[in-house]
């Protein structure tokens, strides 16, 4: 090896041979001490200590709602790494091996005095009404032994449950005014990544496992009751004709996570 002057201290040479014919790189420190590189650098100067496949998993789930499928394995299987990644960012992975979903939460402000990477999650009241119907959909398909690829629902579905019974659009005056404000319902769903829109099939959604995921059986609870309770959305069938300002009085916060 070159020995180094004093300005190479600290600077990368590749002069070294490790072992099993590998070249690998190695830095000079302030002791004229050679430390073999960093194995995990991505990057020039990347000092991260994380494999590239633990960074990808990390990454969906600080930029995605959640994960599922080959990303969810992949997180698990550097689950260490990926955790230590997200508590970096005041963020908690939350994992449920039966539906196969990770997602990471904001850890409690209670414990901690700095703001975490991620908000937490919530839901207009109309977006939440939405969210309990398709968790009840779900249970449906569930008790008759559907997997979930199979399950679906269509947006005049959706309609038929914002505008009847109980529901926040019942009332309404035109089939048109209710469209025009299951439309953005439908893709905050989407947006969420509790809807996804079948190729193909115009008009016809696939419910995501994180819908069963996101909704505890208290949440399901609270909201199912908020949702059946005569009167707890105006219903005055005399009222005018929406407006998309309308939309702009659905106020109320359901939280998620």
């Amino acid at each position: 090896m070159t020995q180094p002057t004093n300005d190479d201290q600290g600077i990368v040479s590749a002069s070294v041979t490790a072992g099993e014919g590998h070249v690998a790189e190695q830095t000079v420190d302030e002791m004229g001490v050679a430390d073999v590189s960093n194995p995990f650098a991505l990057f020039d100067g990347d000092d991260g200590d994380m494999p590239e496949p633990a960074r990808e998993a990390a990454i969906a789930l600080k930029r995605n709602r959640a994960i599922t499928g080959e990303m969810f394995r992949q997180a698990m299987d550097y689950f260490g790494h990926v955790k230590r990644s997200l508590n970096n960012d005041m963020l908690v992975p939350v994992v449920d091996t039966f539906y196969g979903v990770m997602y990471a939460e904001p850890a409690a402000p209670s414990q901690v005095r700095i703001r975490s990477l991620k908000n937490r999650a919530s839901l207009s009241a109309r977006e939440a009404v939405l969210l309990t119907a398709l968790r009840r959909k779900v249970l449906e398909y569930e008790n008759v032994g559907l997997e979930a690829s199979q399950w679906v629902i269509s947006k005049e579905e959706i309609v038929q449950l914002m505008s009847t019974g109980a529901g926040p659009l019942a009332g309404r005056n035109s089939e048109e005014s209710v469209n025009r404000q299951v439309e953005p319902l439908i893709n905050a769903m989407r947006t969420n990544q509790f809807l996804e829109e079948m190729e193909d099939e115009e008009g016809i959604y696939r419910i995501t496992t994180l819908v069963p995921v996101g909704l505890s059986t208290q949440r399901i609870g609270d909201w199912m009751a908020a949702a059946d309770e005569p009167g707890s959305t105006p219903t005055d069938q005399n009222e005018p004709p929406t407006t998309p300002d309308d939309d702009a009085q659905d106020v109320k916060q359901e939280e998620l996570w």
